[in-house]
C-alpha cells in the first residue's frame, strides 16, 4: 500500500526500464525510450553529432558576438551563472 502511494505521489513508473546505451532509468522526468530501448537523451546526442555542423554554428556565434564586442579592450559580456561548480567551470572556459 505504501509503495502504491509513492508511485502515485511522485508519478513513478510501475515498471522500471533502463536505457541500453547509458543505463538511465525511466524514473527520470521527461525521459522516453524508443523501440530499441534507447533513451531520448542518447538519441538527441546522436542527432546532434550527425546532423549539426558545429563549425558552421561556431562561425555563426562568433559573427553574432563580434557585432557587440567593444573595441577598447574593456569587458563586453556578462555571463550569468548559479555559482555552482559546473556553471562556474563553463563560464571560466
Amino acid at each position: 500500500m505504501k509503495n502504491k502511494n509513492l508511485v502515485k505521489l511522485y508519478n513513478l513508473p510501475k515498471e522500471i526500464k533502463f536505457c541500453k546505451k547509458c543505463t538511465i532509468s525511466n524514473q527520470r522526468p521527461r525521459i522516453n525510450f524508443d523501440s530499441n530501448g534507447i533513451c531520448s537523451a542518447c538519441n538527441y546526442t546522436i542527432y546532434k553529432k550527425n546532423n549539426i555542423n558545429w563549425k558552421i554554428r561556431e562561425k555563426e556565434l562568433l559573427t553574432l558576438l563580434n557585432k557587440y564586442r567593444k573595441k577598447d579592450g574593456s569587458h563586453d559580456v556578462i555571463v550569468p551563472c548559479s555559482g555552482g561548480k559546473d556553471s562556474s567551470y563553463v563560464a571560466h572556459q
